[in-house]
């Protein structure tokens, strides 16, 4: 299979924000890391590593709707965030992704993960499945 730049998919929040990326094939998604926010320029330094080290040709960040389609206030702060990430010269692409994060709680209970443990791993968890859905979708 041919070598492709990578992408990689974030869940914002307020206090982490989860990040995953694909293999070099851009057909799997998987966890990567979890990143503490300190700050928009931090974060945003952080992300410039993820960038450099693993190729990564673009970001996929997720935006939350409310159940009538309407983006909300967390939604607003990722679109936001996003602009700001386009200072790293990267292509950023917005996808709806509502209820990723209690998806990812749901399967961490039902794979018997620890409470306490949990919070380590649901971040990473929702932007997998972000990540997986964009891929899903540019297959069709």
């Amino acid at each position: 299979m041919e070598k492709k730049k990578r992408i990689i998919g974030i869940d914002f929040g307020i206090k982490r924000m989860g990040v995953a990326i694909t293999d070099e094939t851009q057909t799997i998604a998987q966890p990567l890391c979890v990143i503490n926010r300190e700050g928009n320029k931090k974060d945003i330094e952080k992300i410039r590593e993820i960038l450099r080290k693993y190729d990564v040709k673009k970001i996929v960040l997720g935006v939350p709707e409310n159940e009538k389609g309407e983006i909300t206030e967390i939604g607003k702060k990722s679109m936001a965030f996003g602009e700001k990430l386009k200072e790293l010269d990267v292509e950023i692409e917005f996808i709806e992704e509502s209820f990723t994060t209690k998806i990812a709680h749901d399967t961490l209970t039902l794979t018997g993960f620890k409470t306490k443990k949990r919070k380590d791993y649901v971040d990473k968890i929702a932007a997998t499945l972000i990540l997986q859905d964009y891929l899903r979708s540019q297959r069709k």
